[in-house]
């Protein structure tokens, strides 16, 4: 659980380095789960309440492993996260430049669920469902998505 003060003093300013996933939904009305390492973009609405972030992410930890997720990336590492998130219904981007000595700016596609849902088949309360960012873009992309264009393109 993330604290009153790292939630104040590192995530809220985006500084230091800490593991943040937040969850979003695009123009198809597809869901994306995306992790920063709190380095990404991390969209306002998200840092607007520490509370509500809380209980959303509590929502979607509880929801069933219902699909069979596919891992996309080709880079080595452990993504079992990613594919928990993909088993959920969530298109799993990681801003993997935290590991990179040169910098791309992408949230890579890490992995997708086989059949992608609907934010309407989601099983979370609508006041929550609110406080996901929405997204004029696709989420179903090929490679990942242009931090640039997430904050460009955030409705």
């Amino acid at each position: 659980m993330i604290s009153k003060e790292v939630w104040n003093n590192t995530i809220v300013p985006e500084t230091g380095d800490v593991e943040f996933d937040w969850f979003g939904i695009d123009q198809n009305g597809y869901l994306g789960a995306f992790s920063t390492f709190n380095r990404g973009y991390i969209p306002e609405i998200i840092k607007s309440s520490r509370i509500e972030y809380l209980e959303l992410l509590t929502e979607i930890e509880n929801l069933p492993f219902k699909y069979r997720a596919q891992l996309i990336t080709k880079e080595k590492g452990r993504y079992d996260d990613w594919l928990e998130y993909s088993q959920q219904g969530f298109i799993g981007f990681d801003y993997r430049d935290v590991h990179r000595t040169t910098k791309t700016g992408i949230f890579d596609l890490i992995s997708k669920p086989e059949k992608l849902i609907t934010v309407s088949e989601l099983d979370i309360k609508p006041n929550l469902i609110e406080k996901m960012p929405k997204f004029n873009l696709s989420f179903n992309q090929n490679n990942g998505i242009d931090e640039q264009e997430l904050r460009n393109k955030i409705a």
